[in-house]
């Protein structure tokens, strides 16, 4: 409401307080179409809104009810402008603190602009502090200690509470948002094509012996599978079973070789090829392993055992000493001499220490011919002395030395005999 003067000249409005709605002054509003001139006329579509005391003295009749009238410009009084105030709608108050963690992260982010490179994480961090009033600022990490702050700001008064968040971008790497690249191959460069998974292998890429022996050894898998022994990673497996029933597990190596002996005419896939990884088992000095696993150790039996071989020497050492002892009875009578029959002892001398395996190796290839000479260094990492080569298991010791398992069996054979030797040197040193 504002309070008009109409016997002065137009002065500036001056708000009045709700209370002052009703004054003495009553005003009639009335809108009429006036020009503005004598010579000027006032387009259809503009209104001009005049106000007139209801007791004026300028001839225009009042009247108790508001009705809209055509009054003359030279009794219409002063032109006032009128506009209508209206209340706008108040929006509730709101919190920003109200929210979820997430949204509440998602929130201060977003006012320094960081929402499309950080992302909170569901359950726990990013991790930051929210501070409000003079206590000590709280870390928060998880939804638990976003409840707990947020009960604690909740009961303070909200005229007198300021609260702050401070966060660390530098410790925030593990959340930031990261766009997976996309991969530049070159289409023309099919070369290179099995570099990228996103490609698919060509036939033609292979070679064309590798294709052969590709197809061969998929025919060999389809016509020797076993059920009684399973592969390395627990599928079925694949054995070649002997005549007499033995099983002879069919590992990639063997595999090739037989595809390698089929593709060269020298094998058929009804028999494999007579090679020292199939022979090997075949002649039934080696035990039956299955495909992928680690078979039985080979007997003992075949080679003397340590004390056996001990107690033989000494025995016949004193045998020695009492028939030389013995005095001639019969001077007549020349008697037949026995010579008792003496250990064999290798008259080499006993090994410096540590040098053990070097000798170990070097006699296994002068009697074997075979020639392991090259694993002293990776034997000595491992400390795979002689004393304990036997007791190793196959499968790791054929890995180590990238041996098929018949070698690997020789030289446990002969680590194990060479250990009983080199015991017996020390104890006759002695």
């Amino acid at each position: 409401m504002a309070q008009v003067t109409l016997d002065s000249p137009p002065t500036s409005v001056r708000p009045l307080p709700p209370s002052a709605e009703q004054i003495n002054m009553d005003l009639t509003v009335a809108q009429s179409h006036v020009p503005t001139s004598p010579h000027a006329t006032v387009p259809s579509n503009s209104a001009r809104t005049s106000v007139v005391p209801a007791s004026s003295h300028h001839g225009v009749e009042s009247t108790s009810e508001s009705k809209t009238s055509k009054v003359p410009l030279d009794h219409a009084g002063h032109l006032v402008s009128m506009c209508m105030v209206h209340a706008t709608t108040e929006k509730p108050p709101s919190s920003v603190v109200d929210q979820f963690r997430c949204d509440f992260i998602k929130f201060f982010l977003g006012v320094h602009d960081l929402s499309d490179q950080f992302s909170p994480g569901v359950n726990f961090g990013p991790q930051f502090k929210l501070c409000g009033g003079k206590a000590g600022a709280s870390t928060i990490e998880n939804d638990h200690d976003f409840q707990v702050a947020r009960s604690a700001l909740s009961k303070k008064k909200k005229e007198a509470c300021v609260v702050s968040v401070e966060f660390d971008v530098d410790v925030m790497d593990s959340y930031r948002i990261r766009k997976r690249p996309i991969l530049q191959v070159d289409k023309d460069d099919e070369l290179n094509e099995l570099s990228y998974p996103t490609k698919i292998p060509r036939i033609e890429n292979f070679s064309d012996n590798a294709q052969l022996h590709g197809s061969i050894i998929l025919q060999l898998k389809v016509k020797w599978v076993c059920d009684k022994h399973s592969g390395e990673h627990g599928e079925r497996g694949h054995c070649w079973v002997s005549p007499t029933g033995n099983h002879i597990g069919l590992n990639n190596c063997r595999l090739k070789q037989w595809a390698a002996s089929i593709a060269a005419g020298d094998a058929t896939k009804h028999e494999p090829p007579h090679t020292i990884d199939f022979d090997g088992l075949r002649d039934g000095r080696l035990d039956v392993k299955s495909c992928g696993r680690t078979g039985p150790c080979s007997s003992a039996a075949a080679t003397p055992d340590a004390t056996t071989m001990l107690l033989t020497a000494v025995t016949s050492l004193m045998a020695n000493q009492l028939v030389s002892k013995t005095p001639a009875v019969d001077f007549l009578t020349t008697p037949k001499r026995h010579r008792a029959r003496e250990v064999s002892l290798p008259c080499s001398p006993v090994p410096i220490t540590g040098t053990e395996l070097h000798s170990c190796l070097n006699d296994f290839f002068d009697q074997k011919g075979i020639d392991l000479r090259a694993t002293e260094d990776l034997l000595t990492q491992l400390e795979f002395t002689p004393d304990i080569i036997s007791d190793v298991l196959i499968s790791r010791l054929c890995e180590v030395l990238m041996v098929v398992e018949g070698r690997g069996l020789k030289l446990q054979a002969f680590a194990r005999e060479w250990s009983e030797r080199l015991q017996l040197k020390k104890h006759c040193a002695k």
